[in-house]
Parts: structure tokens; C-alpha cells; sequence
């Protein structure tokens, strides 16, 4: 194996270097001498299709599951493979018998959320549309949450769909997702990021717009531990945990520096909806994960935040989040944009992101989180 270990390391810098076939040749030679090493087969798959030979991949990663093998990297490369090529229904039924196995090992894991996806968005008959033209044309516009709609939607055969939807990210307008000029003005004094405006005005033949500007600003100011500790009593939910020998921070002081903070959300809301007459209808962001050890083992941009003061408690996030919501659902109410609220199925018993619909950063939920909104946007007609 110390042999074999050497040799994956020559493939890797052949690959490297840019010389593909060469690293093929090396791995071909190998797996005749260890015919039965599955390491080796799997890599000779990868290989493969990298080279976009995919159907000689397909060929041997399923020859190798007629045989027994079962290792976690041949569900991963097979599933892959089958997406690829179009098989996606093969890539989802691949993986859900050995969810117990491999679910805590994230490459199977999220490839796992993706393939739950495809069969919460299919597993329902076919609209009965009377014919084959489709109801709606719906635009979903916003940042980075929107990507798991999006790619849950791409798993979506179409005659499981009412509508049609077209995805815009606001970073094409700006990469910090701050649409509303001047960044650092007021609350009176403002307009819309001319680009955005002009996109808007040229792509006005939507039916409906689904909107979802930032949604997790709220975690800079807890995704770590506070010094000294502060603790915030959201009205109406006073039966929330409270934080021993916290501060209390008032409420309307809380709520007023968090608006401050998303006022490129809350004004750009209103100017957005100054822009364009078809119905918007406001995305609620992802709750926050209430398990800190995901926070530490995933910590991304929050990484030198964490490791200075460890993650906040978690009902802090959740008060945050709650906060943060009212926000953006009064800006909203105040124009006529509907706030869509989460559905109970992406939550935990307590109200956070739900074990599975977990992705491996702090803050953005998966494919089956976006397949769930995608069936909720989906019922509007």
C-alpha cells in the first residue's frame, strides 16, 4: 500500500501539470497489477471523467457495485457520474440505502441532500394544467441563499414544476449585495443601484418576483461570544431561554442598530418594489444551526471570530434571527411585499435549521432546504 500511496502521488502531479492520459496510463498499469483494488478502479473512474469519457466511467464504478463493492467513495464517484450524464434518478436512489452508514461524512452528505431533493420535488403527480403550457414565470432575485433553490431546481424533471423560474444573483450588481445608493446614507435619501434598476426595467415580463437580499447579516454581531455577555426579550416570545448574568440590551435599541445594519434590505424592499408591478413575495433566510461544534468544524469567514472567543449560545443567533425577520416583515407590510415565513419542515422541535438541511459552512442551508422552499414557491398560481 506504502507503493500504491506513491504512486497516487505521481498521478496528482502528472494531473497537475496538466497531462491527464499520461496519469490514466499510470493508473491503467497499476490495476493490472492490483486488479481487485478499488482505490485504484475509482481513481481510473475519476480519471476518466475528467477526460469526459463518461459513459467508460459510468462502466466502471457500475461493474464494481455488481461485484459487492460498497465503499463510500464508489456511491460518491457513481453518483456523480450518473448526474452528469442525466441518470438522475439513478443518482438519487443510489444513496438513501446507505444513509445511516456514511451520513456523517460530508461529501456523501450532501450529495445526499441533493438526492432527497429530487424526490421531495418529484415525488408528486404532474400538475393537471389542462395542457403543457406553463402557468407562471417567476423570477427568484437575491444573494447567496438562493443558490440552494436554485440548484434543487435543477432537479426538478419540469413537468413536476406549476411554474417556470428564472434565478438573477444581486452580487451581478453588486458583490456585497449593498443595492441601495449611498451605501452608508440614510433612511430618506436613497435610490436603487442604477444597474439593478436598469435589469429590472429590461426583465419586467415576470408574473411574480421572489426576493432574498443577504439574510444572514444578523450573525455579525453573534456568531461568536459576546464580552460581556448580552442577552436581548423579544416581545411575545418572553418563554425563549434567558442567558444568566447576561446584560440586557432593550429591545427597540437592539432592533434599532440591527435595522441599521440591513438598511440595504429593509430600503432595498421599497425601491424594489418601486421598480416593477408584478407581486413580490419576500424569502424568510434560513434560521441559524444551533449546534456550535458545526460552527467550529465550519467555520469559514467566522474562523478568527470563533477561535478568539469560541461561538455565542445558540438562543442568542435565534433571538437575532427573530429580530432580524420582524425587520425585514415590517419593511415589507409597509409596501405591499408578502413575507413567505420558513415552513415547519426545514426546522428543528426548538426553530433552528434542521439537522438535515445542514450545509458545511455557518450559515447556508442545503439542496433539500431549497427543495422545500421550491415546492412552497411552487403553489403559488
Amino acid at each position: 500500500m506504502d507503493n500504491l500511496h506513491s504512486v497516487f502521488v505521481e498521478v496528482d502531479a502528472i494531473i497537475a501539470r496538466g497531462d491527464p492520459e499520461s496519469a490514466l496510463s499510470i493508473l491503467e498499469n497499476v490495476h493490472h497489477k492490483f486488479p481487485q483494488n478499488e482505490v485504484v478502479r475509482i481513481k481510473i473512474a475519476n480519471l476518466l471523467a475528467f477526460l469526459g469519457k463518461w459513459e467508460e466511467a459510468e462502466a466502471v464504478l457500475t461493474k464494481m457495485l455488481k461485484e459487492g463493492c460498497e465503499g463510500v467513495w464508489l456511491y460518491i464517484s457513481l453518483f456523480d457520474v450518473f448526474v452528469h450524464i442525466g441518470k438522475i434518478k439513478q443518482a438519487a436512489t443510489l444513496l438513501e440505502p446507505h444513509a445511516e452508514r456514511f451520513g456523517n461524512f460530508w461529501p456523501f452528505r450532501e450529495r445526499l441532500s441533493r438526492a432527497r431533493a429530487y424526490f421531495l420535488i418529484n415525488k408528486r403527480g404532474a400538475p393537471d394544467r389542462g395542457c403543457s403550457v406553463i402557468r407562471n414565470s417567476f423570477l427568484v432575485i437575491g444573494s447567496s441563499h438562493i443558490n440552494a433553490i436554485r440548484g434543487a431546481s435543477k432537479y426538478a424533471e419540469q413537468e413536476h414544476l406549476r411554474n417556470s423560474y428564472t434565478f438573477k444573483s444581486i452580487i451581478d450588481f453588486k458583490n456585497d449585495s449593498k443595492i441601495i445608493d449611498p451605501v452608508d446614507g440614510g433612511f430618506d435619501d436613497y435610490q436603487l443601484n442604477e444597474n439593478m434598476k436598469k435589469w429590472l426595467y429590461e426583465n419586467r415580463s415576470f408574473d411574480k418576483i421572489f426576493l432574498s437580499i443577504s439574510g444572514s447579516d444578523y450573525l455579525s454581531f453573534c456568531i461568536s461570544a459576546p464580552n460581556p455577555s448580552y442577552d436581548i426579550i423579544i416581545p411575545g416570545r418572553e418563554d425563549l431561554p434567558r442567558i444568566n448574568g447576561a446584560r440586557v440590551v432593550p429591545y427597540e435599541e437592539m432592533k434599532a442598530r440591527l435595522k441599521r445594519h440591513i438598511r440595504h434590505v429593509v430600503l432595498g424592499i421599497k425601491a424594489i418594489r418601486a421598480e416593477v408591478s408584478a407581486p413580490i413575495i419576500y424569502l424568510e433566510p434560513p434560521p441559524p444551526i444551533e449546534d456550535n461544534q458545526h460552527l467550529t468544524q465550519h467555520a469559514g469567514w467566522a474562523e478568527r471570530l470563533l477561535a478568539n472567543s469560541g461561538p455565542s449560545s445558540p438562543i442568542v443567533r435565534y433571538k437575532l434571527w427573530l429580530l432580524h425577520s420582524e425587520i425585514i416583515k415590517e419593511a415589507c407590510e409597509s409596501v405591499g411585499v408578502v413575507f413567505l415565513e420558513l415552513p415547519s419542515s426545514v426546522l428543528n422541535e426548538r426553530g433552528y435549521l434542521a439537522d438535515s438541511m445542514l450545509l458545511n459552512d455557518v450559515m447556508h442551508a442545503n439542496l433539500l432546504f431549497g427543495a422545500e422552499i421550491l415546492m412552497q414557491m411552487d403553489s403559488f398560481a
